[in-house]
């Protein structure tokens, strides 16, 4: 794993440790970006698992022309921890606790992605340790931005 650079941040070379702690994190750190595909495979196993309706607006209308390309990837697929395994050392016992997720525009299977995982704030509250961690998730080849997420996890140590 690369050590992180960011001032004030505990090198995982220096400390040791086989996990990163709570109060290793800096509010503002930027982790190196993270990139991977999708593949058709991986696409149709979850497609697999999902029974997707047709879109539809509040009032039950049907969105014309909503029904997406075949090689459309499901934001399901996107929304990966695989970033988070990639660039932080996470004991075992985290909460997931929230998310809150903006879609921006599809990505298709093939697209090199790229995920920028950033320590958006942490915090504690009635006695456990909260980390909100953005994940902007990008195509790489134009650099337009597919997803964004805040992940609010409860961290054990």
């Amino acid at each position: 794993m690369p050590a992180p650079s960011a001032e004030g941040f505990k090198d995982p070379i220096v400390t040791q440790s086989q996990f990163d702690y709570y109060d290793d994190f800096v509010e503002g750190h930027v982790y190196e970006p993270f990139a991977w595909q999708v593949s058709r495979q991986d696409a149709a196993a979850l497609n697999d698992c999902l029974q997707v309706g047709e879109l539809r607006r509040e009032d039950g209308t049907v969105v014309a022309g909503a029904s997406s390309a075949a090689d459309v990837l499901s934001p399901f697929i996107l929304n990966t921890f695989k970033a988070m395994r990639a660039r932080i050392r996470m004991p075992d016992g985290l909460l997931h606790a929230k998310e809150i997720v903006t879609l921006h525009a599809p990505a298709r299977e093939g697209d090199t992605l790229r995920a920028k995982l950033k320590i958006k704030s942490k915090y504690e509250k009635n006695g456990r340790r909260f980390v909100v961690l953005e994940h902007d998730i990008r195509r790489a080849d134009d650099d337009a931005p597919v997803m964004t997420f805040d992940r609010l996890v409860a961290w054990v140590k």
